[in-house]
């Protein structure tokens, strides 16, 4: 099985050389690299490069580093189709990010992942009508994929550092990509509201990249209009400072300047 998004743009050996890698490595998904462009544009930039990571890997043996290469996007991935019928697989019908619980299962359920370090899709970006333009409408919607799979997986511990991991870096990446304050703040406080979520993370909670870990570190102290409050005047220095496309880190700058100060 392959999901591939209309606006899109394939290479021609797209399938044939992700099925024969599957083939020749029994791999039950088999992930090819792929490039950004902005529409209306011919520059493109390669999202994240294979070649540091092992072809070949079980699901267990991931890194941090090699889930935010893989991406959960699910139009750079070849699956065997016995796969989600054995593990009923399925994607979310919800209005966002509705392909992160289908392809995070898949490859949490996977005994062999395979790699392919070429580019073979080019992803389109800044198309207004978009899936990626509607989070904003639904700040928690991020939370949905996750809560789902904190219930399928809360048996297996060797999975507790990948979905802990892959959260906060969905979280970190939504929180920044918010079009306003409003939506960001809903965000934050939607995921301390959340029990099941909140509880799990806080139980299985590790040390990992310094910008998910210092807005987790955020979340769990305070609600986010006290955080907003506390940090008013970073938050505005931040904005000042920082070059017009990047103004819209401030929040995650003082967060992370929070944590420095009251980690103990």
């Amino acid at each position: 099985l392959i999901f591939l998004d209309s606006d899109d743009v394939f290479s021609p050996s797209l399938l044939q050389k992700l099925y024969s890698t599957a083939v020749k490595t029994a791999s039950d998904a088999t992930i090819c690299e792929y490039e950004s462009f902005i529409d209306g544009t011919d520059t493109f930039k390669l999202n994240a490069s294979f070649r540091a990571f092992p072809k070949i890997f079980q699901p267990q043996d991931m890194s941090i580093d090699l889930l935010m290469a893989l991406d959960s996007v699910a139009w750079n991935k070849l699956f065997k189709k016995e796969l989600f019928i054995k593990h009923d697989i399925n994607f979310q019908n919800c209005r966002h990010s509705n392909d992160v619980y289908g392809v995070y299962s898949a490859l949490l359920n996977s005994e062999t992942i395979s790699l392919v370090s070429r580019p073979l899709v080019r992803y389109r970006t800044g198309r207004n009508k978009s899936t990626q333009g509607k989070k904003s409408k639904d700040p928690s919607g991020i939370l949905i994929p996750f809560r789902q799979l904190v219930q399928d997986f809360a048996d297996r511990l060797d999975f507790a550092k990948i979905i802990y991991g892959s959260f906060l870096m969905h979280f970190r990446s939504n929180f920044n990509n918010m079009d306003s304050v409003f939506a960001s703040g809903k965000l934050w406080d939607a995921f301390r509201d959340d029990q099941l979520l909140f509880d799990w993370m806080q139980r299985h909670r590790l040390k990992i990249r310094l910008w998910e870990d210092a807005l987790f570190f955020c979340v769990c102290k305070m609600s986010f209009s006290d955080f907003s409050k506390k940090m008013q005047g970073k938050i505005t220095f931040f904005r000042l400072i920082l070059p017009k496309r990047f103004k819209k880190f401030a929040l995650l700058f003082s967060a992370v300047l929070y944590y420095s100060i009251n980690f103990k």
